[in-house]
């Protein structure tokens, strides 16, 4: 539901909150107050909230969007600007949203969404107008939401077919690319009489596929497969393909 309409539906629910409160007084009755928020999802989950679709997901962005707003609203933009953070590295990225989007819907879409949460932190950085902060949190609660029903088969999918097929097609595009880079490794090798070096390259595919799941594992393990620290394990990898390029 976007900004705009749960806006609505939060001060009605405020009004009705705040009645029960007068009636029941000693009921322990406890939201969260304007400006908090849950920041990342598995505490999200830990709290109780709704964890079984996507737009389970874009709702619980949502409600760290509204502190962001609530945040800023209060003069508070630093506040403002983290919480549109953690609304990316704590749940946009952790949850796999962001690659699940990348995959079934388009590598494009990922950018939009991207480039959508870095104008709501301009906006908080610059110092713009509130009106303007929320037209752009309300923006990217809008996306978020198409693309939830999109990955949730709302109006026509796969529904929960499409987490399999999106991560499906990225292990299969991944395999080629590797067996292709192989192929042309063991090609030369037999065209060039060196059939007896073929052993080489058969244990090193062995040695890759043992530590692809020695590193999956340690990541895991020390909690490094997500949030912020997935940037900066690509950026590094990244890095480190093109120096050897320029070394080649």
């Amino acid at each position: 539901m976007p900004l705009q309409k749960k806006r609505l539906v939060c001060a009605v629910s405020a009004v009705i909150l705040a009645l029960l409160m007068m009636l029941f007084p000693f009921a322990g009755i406890r939201a969260l107050a304007a400006g908090e928020y849950i920041a990342t999802w598995d505490a999200y989950k830990e709290s109780g909230g709704a964890a079984g679709t996507w737009n389970d997901v874009a709702n619980a962005m949502d409600d760290v969007l509204e502190a962001a707003d609530a945040l800023y609203q209060s003069g508070d933009a630093t506040g403002a600007h983290k919480a549109v953070n953690d609304a990316y590295y704590g749940y946009y990225e952790t949850t796999g949203f962001e690659r699940v989007a990348m995959g079934y819907i388009a590598g494009s879409r990922k950018t939009e969404v991207e480039l959508q949460f870095s104008s709501c932190k301009s906006v908080a950085k610059s110092g713009g107008s509130t009106e303007d902060f929320f037209a752009e949190l309300n923006k990217l609660s809008e996306m978020l939401h198409i693309d939830a029903n999109k990955l949730d088969g709302i109006g026509g999918g796969g529904g929960g077919m499409v987490t399999f097929i999106a991560c499906l097609g990225i292990i299969v595009r991944e395999g080629l690319e590797a067996i292709l880079v192989v192929g042309a490794i063991i090609a030369y090798l037999v065209k060039s009489g060196n059939k007896d070096k073929l052993k080489y390259v058969y244990f090193g595919c062995i040695l890759a596929i043992a530590a692809s799941f020695l590193c999956a594992w340690l990541l895991s393990l020390l909690k490094l497969a997500n949030s912020a620290n997935q940037e900066i394990i690509e950026d590094g990898i990244q890095s480190r393909v093109r120096s050897m390029d320029k070394i080649h």
